[in-house]
């Protein structure tokens, strides 16, 4: 798999769009994030009752929008008559994948699609019909290069390590122990690791291995953004675009 060309020396990915701002994995929320001048957005996925592929975090409808109930239940049509919200007078929709590609292909950023149809709890043939199907979307946009794919699920990590000859990178988790379905060993297969504990032993690790480190939206003051640069970290995703940016630019990273 090839590296990423960073822009800096720290690259900020915007978490679920700009959720500081707007309704989380919306397409006025990754709108909002670009405009701010994320070098990244990251999303997650799962698949509807009907195989359509739409963005939202939760397996289930409740925390983000009007409804209730679990997506892999509902149709598309369904989906969409649910609000996310309202920003600027606008009630928002639940976007599907092809929206969010049709959106981000004219922009100049990256992209963490997160897959999150779990092989445990959504079962083999959902699981990998929900990966498959993402995957296709992406090759249709042709966004592979522009691309990072990231699970909790390692079952799933593992068989997008091995799809297309090796060519797209696989976003794991650190410790392993935070991953489910770890079958064989992560090192093997990552291009980066989220670091959840990140102290010294755990960067030595990824520095080690080849592993590019990043960390998540935990990181939030600029103490925080500090020792993780000291750490070695490259990429910082971030529920405030605009602050993390701030932080950044003043530690001279940006």
């Amino acid at each position: 798999m090839t590296k990423f060309n960073y822009k800096h020396k720290v690259t900020i990915a915007g978490h679920r769009g700009d959720p500081k701002a707007v309704p989380e994995n919306t397409i006025a929320s990754f709108r909002s994030s670009v405009e701010k001048g994320a070098d990244m957005l990251e999303l997650d996925v799962h698949m509807t009752k009907d195989g359509e592929i739409i963005v939202m975090h939760d397996d289930k409808v409740d925390r983000t929008t009007n409804g209730s109930g679990r997506i892999c239940e509902k149709t598309l049509a369904e989906m969409k008559e649910l609000s996310c919200g309202e920003y600027n007078g606008e009630i928002l929709r639940v976007p599907t994948f092809r929206e969010f590609c049709e959106f981000v292909k004219p922009c100049d950023v990256l992209i963490n699609v997160e897959f999150k149809d779990y092989f445990d709890t959504h079962g083999e043939e959902f699981s990998d019909l929900s990966m498959r199907k993402t995957v296709e979307i992406i090759e249709e946009f042709d966004l592979s290069d522009r691309v990072v794919m990231n699970s909790f699920d390692a079952h799933i990590l593992k068989k997008l390590a091995e799809m297309n000859g090796g060519k797209y990178r696989t976003h794991g988790f650190y410790p392993y122990s935070i991953m489910r379905n770890v079958e064989s060993d992560p090192t093997e297969y990552l291009y980066c690791a989220c670091m959840f504990d990140f102290n010294a032993d755990n960067a030595k690790f990824l520095k080690d291995h080849g592993i590019e480190t990043w960390l998540g939206a935990g990181v939030v003051t600029k103490e925080q953004f500090e020792t993780g640069i000291g750490l070695g970290a490259v990429l910082f995703t971030t529920n405030d675009t605009a602050e993390a940016l701030r932080i950044c630019t003043e530690l001279g990273v940006r």
